[in-house]
């Protein structure tokens, strides 16, 4: 059933004059409350949002006419719920083998995270356990880390490679990310990330990443944007130029990792050279935050690896009341941030950088959907848009409040007007739960089909794809 009402709605809140602002200078008036609201969507967009006491059959002909329906409108109470715009996590490190405790351990000790790279640890540790990973397990860990995600409300998800930094390991890699289901998933090509052993100077691998890897990546339509990490450890403006030069000729977005643990200058180039976002910025100057400010481009903050590294935060009231756009994201990773609770980055986000309930929520919506080139599908509950949104006990102010463990405000969330997840647990898709039924049935009921070879491959089929689709922790 394709088109949608959605009802019982307490308040709505659209993010529509957010959107219209483009999430700058963002102010409580701007989330603007419709009391008894209702959506109504087809094919998985939104096509009508408003108060539900003015739908009447007038306006749903009128629907019918402009977006040429042949189905019978089908109800859905949302339980006198609050209903807001799903969320936009920006900026992962997701899929990844292994984990960096011995390099927590030593950054207690006082060792710098530049010492350990240098000797050999932080990235190139992960890429080392990463390529060890087989096509099946990188997908079985990309739809089970994904999940946990779309349980806290998050429909739309970025997700980089650079763990392979090879050709075989980075598009293995990318070609799970690309299997993932029941999220907008965002491919980032993120080989240029730091120098593999295999390679002696960062030009002989720079050249074999734009010559080699990007155009495998690019003809197998498995990214949507690049990245790089520019830092004295890893690559320079020059490396970042010509990659962002190489992107355009295939139509990729831009992004970058820029100051974040020393002043590059990549941040401003990387605006000027027509970036969707900058992230980190921990390092910059006024000026520099008065040209981002007025600059296209959304400014990440990523306060988790702030937090794990003893950084000193982004200057986001600087950056806020200049105009800036500012996005947050968790910057999920096994070294510098192995924290994908974004409840957690939005309590740091309003603890440490000063941002308010408003700033935070529109950080990661519309400024984050910025960050992706998404702006249009995602971020506001307007017509045209995807009717992504999540469902809370009471107001917005519930969110980026509390810490505690499964005590989230969000009672469900909807993708694509379909219900994906229900009190912080993914939904089982039903298509395979009906299959799951029917081979269980034949197991007890037709003992003459059951024990037919062919018809016991296809159960036992059938039943491995159920336990990739609800992921290992629920088994």
């Amino acid at each position: 059933m394709n088109f949608k009402l959605f009802y019982n709605i307490s308040e709505l809140l659209s993010l529509k004059k957010v959107a219209d602002k483009h999430g700058r200078n963002i102010t409580e008036s701007d989330f603007t409350i419709i009391k008894k609201a209702a959506i109504i969507s087809y094919k998985g967009n939104i096509v009508w949002v408003g108060k539900y006491k003015t739908i009447n059959q007038s306006l749903i002909k009128q629907l019918i006419k402009t977006y040429k329906i042949t189905q019978t409108l089908k109800k859905y109470s949302l339980n006198d719920s609050f209903v807001m715009p799903s969320f936009v996590e920006c900026h992962t490190h997701l899929l990844f083998g292994g984990n960096r405790t011995s390099e927590f351990n030593l950054r207690q000790k006082g060792v710098s995270y530049s010492k350990i790279a240098s000797q050999g640890g932080g990235i190139l540790s992960t890429v080392k356990e990463t390529r060890k990973l087989s096509l099946t397990e990188l997908k079985k860990l990309a739809q089970q880390r994904s999940k946990d995600f779309l349980s806290q409300g998050v429909t739309s998800l970025e997700i980089k490679s650079g763990y392979g930094l090879n050709l075989s390991s980075e598009i293995k890699m990318l070609q799970a990310i690309k299997s993932i289901k029941n999220l907008n998933v965002i491919s980032t090509f993120l080989a240029l990330h730091t120098l593999p052993k295999e390679f002696l100077s960062k030009e002989q691998y720079f050249n074999f990443v734009i010559n080699k890897i990007l155009p495998v990546a690019v003809k197998k339509q498995l990214i949507n944007r690049v990245d790089i990490f520019v830092e004295s450890m890893a690559f320079n403006k020059k490396h970042m130029t010509k990659l962002f030069k190489a992107a355009d000729a295939y139509n990729l977005n831009l992004s970058v990792h820029s100051d974040q643990l020393s002043k590059q200058g990549s941040s401003c180039l990387a605006a000027k050279l027509g970036a969707s976002s900058v992230d980190h910025v921990n390092f910059v100057t006024n000026s520099e935050i008065k040209y981002l400010s007025k600059a296209n481009v959304s400014n990440v903050f990523l306060p988790g690896a702030d937090f794990y590294l003893k950084m000193k935060y982004p200057q986001a009231r600087k950056f806020l009341d200049s105009g800036a756009r500012v996005a947050l994201a968790t910057d999920y990773n096994p070294g510098t941030c192995p924290c994908n609770n974004i409840e957690f980055i939005g309590l740091l986000a309003r603890l440490e950088m000063n941002m308010n309930i408003q700033e935070v929520i529109t950080a990661y919506t519309v400024s984050a959907a910025h960050a992706l080139n998404i702006q249009n599908k995602v971020g506001s509950l307007e017509v045209g848009k995807q009717a992504d949104f999540i469902s809370l006990n009471k107001s917005y102010d519930q969110l980026f409040y509390s810490n505690t463990h499964n005590n989230s405000p969000i009672k469900s969330v909807y993708r694509l007007g379909a219900l994906v997840a229900s009190k912080g647990q993914v939904v089982v898709e039903y298509a395979l739960l009906m299959v799951l039924s029917v081979a269980i049935a034949i197991l007890l009921v037709d003992k003459t089909i059951s024990r037919n070879p062919d018809n016991q491959g296809f159960i036992v089929k059938k039943w491995q794809n159920i336990l990739e689709v609800i992921g290992k922790d629920d088994q």
